[in-house]
């Protein structure tokens, strides 16, 4: 009706055209809501035993991650951080894999050796709580926050990085770059950031011990593809 009465307003109309198909769009959703929500539930949920002689269960659903009898909600859960070390025993390569679950300054720490059970619970990690994450994390910096990441400050429009004094003489001090102004890559299981205008500005992120880590990293990579200004454009 409103689009019949105002089609002689071309940015009425418009507007009203876009309405449509966005309530259109909110109806499909709702209808689809409760089968979305089982495919979802589906996709996370894993459940495995880990331990040579001590037997421990693992799992991840909806309901939250359990280990070792703890039952941790998928919405307390404030950051992640884990990654893997090689170890050889008797000429014979094994593994130690690190989940570490931060709620807060608490930290629930899993730790497998079966490279299997740890790659998929991963997986399961990454839709359930890590993407969320990452979403959450860009939004709270559109909103003006500012960010800890071990060392690092982050802002919606760049980077405050520790400039190490020679010799590490006097601790450090801030220093401030924008996006443009610095380069990431990744060395001995960390995520590593330098400023382009100043090399003595750097820090080293440990993907096993520095919450949420992976977070900033995925999201500052990603920006860097799509060419941003803010690390909030990657929404």
């Amino acid at each position: 009706l409103a689009k019949e009465l105002f089609s002689d307003l071309p940015e009425i109309a418009e507007r009203v055209s876009q309405d449509i198909v966005a309530l259109d769009r909110v109806i499909a959703n709702r209808n689809a809501s409760q089968e979305a929500q089982r495919k979802w539930a589906s996709e996370i949920s894993y459940t495995v035993e880990v331990g040579l002689f001590f037997r421990n269960t693992l799992s991840i659903s909806p309901d939250g991650i359990y280990w070792k009898g703890e039952r941790l909600p998928l919405q307390d859960i404030t950051g992640v951080s884990y990654g893997g070390t090689q170890h050889s025993v008797n000429g014979t390569p094994t593994g130690i894999y690190t989940i570490t679950l931060w709620r807060g300054r608490a930290a629930t720490q899993i730790e497998l050796r079966d490279k299997l059970a740890y790659t998929t619970f991963i997986d399961k990690l990454w839709q359930a709580v890590t993407g969320p994450l990452i979403v959450g994390i860009l939004a709270r910096l559109k909103d003006g926050e500012e960010i800890a990441f071990g060392p690092v400050m982050v802002r919606d429009e760049g980077i405050t990085l520790p400039k190490h004094r020679f010799f590490g003489l006097g601790g450090t001090q801030p220093f401030k770059c924008s996006w443009d102004e610095i380069r990431v890559w990744d060395e001995d299981g960390s995520f590593c950031i330098k400023a382009t205008t100043d090399s003595s500005a750097h820090a080293s992120l440990s993907y096993i011990h520095t919450s949420n880590a992976i977070v900033l990293a995925t999201a500052i990579r990603v920006g860097f593809k799509k060419g941003i200004r803010r690390l909030s454009d990657t929404l």
